[in-house]
């Protein structure tokens, strides 16, 4: 192989290594990106399930506060009803 083509041939292995490192470092920059987007989308995801876990809590408190209310009146007509039938069995 004579001089210059051995030096062409060398040089278009440069300029393709060159041009593979160019195509790596975009890919790269890419790949850069979407890692970026994808934590931010994570966090996003992250805070919105802390809310949510914060809302199910307090529905939660709400319900049990509604059920205890609930079985302070059905023992309260329990016992409405033990006077209504004392009074019935008194007056009758």
């Amino acid at each position: 192989m004579p001089p210059d083509s051995q030096l062409d041939a060398q040089r278009q292995v440069f300029q393709d290594e060159k041009n593979m490192l160019q195509l790596v470092q975009r890919e790269e920059g890419h790949l850069l990106s979407k890692l970026q987007q994808h934590r931010k989308a994570q966090d996003e995801h992250l805070q919105r399930m802390g809310q949510l876990q914060s809302d199910v809590f307090v529905g939660n408190q709400r319900l049990a506060t509604l059920q205890a209310l609930l079985q302070w009146s059905a023992d309260e007509l329990a016992q409405w009803q033990e006077v209504w039938f004392v009074c019935l069995e008194y007056c009758c």
